[in-house]
């Protein structure tokens, strides 16, 4: 299909740089900039490495990518920018108008799109999927710690933010800014993940090889289960769950499946031989 004409007489409403891309937050620190508000605002930034633009037919030659987002007045850093402080005191937030603040609402589940005013260039709501970056954070510290969003992979994009009309001159005011708007996980653990699913997987193809003709299944779980993770060092917690499972499946596939959710046993080699062996494993003591 040939591409759509463009009107010669239309006109680039980009802003000419990087907008739609991922990339891993690998510093974050807080600081002033002379330029902006004479050097009275305090501003988040993020260092981003790794820069993949969103779309796979463009292309860039940026290996890093400096983030700003303005904290609102009053806040400053006494440490060299590891954390943020106000004079009214620690109870004190940061404004739900800053864009650090909609980071953190949005984060927190309290705005959605990044606000009403908040939109794509091109007049489409925002569509933002954070979740389960409060999950990580909140373990890591307060948003007064710089260092709580070090680490992160986010999906950016164009936010363009409406704040209505000067009073003074009419004007509308408007502010496109990239913003996070998916949160792609921790740095070094994505592959983690994709690791514990593969060999989640490749267990239950062992399983299937090692599958031995259908008894009929009993609900008595013997001492031999014991016995044998006796002889495998795991927590009790994870055993207990293994041994319930065993006793409530009625296949192999289903303890399988069941066992392969528990926590502590994908990562256990030799858990993972009891749980797939169907004739040598805790399976057979169901015989």
């Amino acid at each position: 299909m040939a591409d759509a004409i463009q009107d010669p007489w239309g006109t680039d409403t980009s802003s000419g740089f990087l907008t739609e891309f991922t990339g891993e937050v690998t510093d974050s620190w807080f600081a002033c900039n002379p330029k902006v508000n004479e050097g009275q605002t305090l501003i988040l930034h993020w260092k981003l490495e790794n820069i993949e633009p969103t779309d796979p037919d463009e292309e860039t030659e940026l290996t890093e990518i400096t983030q700003n987002y303005a904290c609102g007045s009053g806040w400053v850093s006494e440490d060299g920018g590891k954390t943020a402080s106000h004079p009214a005191g620690p109870k004190r937030m940061f404004h739900a108008s800053t864009l650090y603040g909609k980071i953190i609402d949005t984060t927190a589940g309290r705005l959605e799109g990044y606000g009403d005013n908040a939109t794509t260039p091109d007049g489409e709501k925002v569509k933002v999927d954070l979740t389960g970056l409060m999950d990580v954070i909140r373990e890591r510290g307060n948003p007064t710690d710089a260092e709580v969003w070090k680490g992160l992979k986010f999906r950016f994009s164009e936010v363009r933010f409406d704040y209505g009309v000067n009073k003074k001159t009419q004007e509308k005011i408007v502010s496109n800014r990239t913003m996070p708007v998916e949160f792609l996980g921790v740095i070094g653990e994505e592959k983690k993940v994709d690791d514990k699913e593969a060999k989640k997987q490749a267990a239950k193809a062992k399983a299937a090889a090692k599958k031995a003709p259908v008894s009929e299944a009993t609900s008595d779980v013997s001492g031999a289960v014991e016995q044998m993770l006796s002889t495998v060092e795991a927590d009790d917690t994870t055993k207990n769950a293994l041994i319930d499972a065993l006793a409530a499946a009625g296949s192999h596939a289903e303890f399988t499946d069941a066992a392969l959710e528990i926590d502590g046993v994908v990562e256990n080699d030799a858990l993972m031989d009891l749980v797939v062996d169907e004739i040598g494993g805790l399976w057979s003591t169901r015989a």
